[in-house]
């Protein structure tokens, strides 16, 4: 799977908005969004997703809204990566 990063800026209105790191899987219009407090801890690149994507300890589960949540297992818990979302906002993933 090939992954290219882009950065977009959310605007909600309020002016702590920082652009958000957000990776296009493959030839598709959905994109990878990690959480702010992910990106704050270390730098992430697209090699990194690219990982995380191919780990078999990676799982895609539900969650409120239109996008899928991007979970990792670890030993003892399982972590919150970030979403996977649509590129059209009509669209919702299942």
């Amino acid at each position: 799977m090939s992954l290219v990063k882009t950065k977009t800026v959310v605007h909600q209105g309020t002016a702590n908005n920082v652009p958000k790191d957000r990776y296009t899987l493959g030839d598709s219009e959905m994109y990878f969004e990690i959480p702010k407090y992910l990106n704050s801890v270390e730098e992430i690149d697209a090699t990194a997703v690219k990982r995380l994507f191919n780990n078999e300890k990676m799982t895609l589960e539900e969650t409120e809204g239109k996008s899928l949540k991007v979970m990792f297992r670890t030993g003892t818990e399982t972590k919150f990566c970030g979403f996977v979302t649509a590129g059209d906002a009509s669209r919702e993933l299942d």
